[in-house]
C-alpha cells in the first residue's frame, strides 16, 4: 500500500514539471517599418494651452470649440473631454482670526466638442483672476474609428 502511494506521490509530483516546460520562441524579423507616433495638438479655439489670460477674453473664449491636430496639422473630431475649473477665495478663519484661502475644484466631463451653455454661462459669470481652467482627458477618433488621447490644456485667468 505505501509503494502505490510512493508512485502516485512520483507521478503527480513531476507531471507539473513537465506541464511548465516551455518551448523557445524564436522571432523572425521580415523588415523594419519605421513607425512615427502621432503627436496631438490641443486648441480652444485657435489659442492654444498653458497661458495666463485676462478674464474678458476667456469668456468669449468659452463659447469656442476644443480643436485638435496632429503634426501634419490635420484635424480630428474630438468625441469627448473632461473640464475642470478651480476657483480661490479668501475667508476669516473662525478659529485663529487669520484670513486664509480656500480652493474649490468643480468637474464634469462632456460628450462633445464643447461646454453646454449652462457651463459657459455659469464660468464666465464666475471669473475671477488666479482661477484656472482645464481642459483633461480629451479624446479623438480618426478615420479607422479608433480613438486618441490628446493633449491636456490649461489656463490661468489674470
Amino acid at each position: 500500500m505505501q509503494n502505490i502511494l510512493w508512485i502516485i506521490l512520483l507521478v503527480f509530483g513531476l507531471t507539473p514539471v513537465y506541464a511548465q516546460h516551455r518551448k523557445k520562441i524564436t522571432i523572425h524579423e521580415t523588415g523594419k517599418v519605421k513607425k512615427t507616433d502621432t503627436v496631438f495638438t490641443t486648441t480652444l479655439g485657435n489659442v492654444p494651452g498653458g497661458q495666463s489670460l485676462p478674464a474678458s477674453f476667456v469668456k468669449s473664449l468659452l463659447d469656442k470649440p476644443l480643436i485638435v491636430h496632429d503634426q501634419d496639422r490635420q484635424a480630428f473630431p474630438v468625441v469627448s473631454f473632461s473640464f475642470g475649473y478651480q476657483t480661490y477665495a479668501n475667508y476669516d478663519n473662525d478659529t485663529t482670526g487669520m484670513p486664509e484661502k480656500s480652493s474649490a475644484y468643480i468637474s464634469f466631463p462632456f460628450s462633445s466638442n464643447r461646454l453646454d451653455s449652462l457651463w459657459r454661462t455659469r464660468i464666465g459669470n464666475e471669473l475671477k483672476p488666479g482661477d484656472q481652467l482645464y481642459f483633461d482627458h480629451i479624446i479623438v477618433e480618426d478615420k479607422n474609428g479608433t480613438y486618441h488621447l490628446s493633449s491636456p490644456l490649461h489656463f490661468i485667468i489674470q
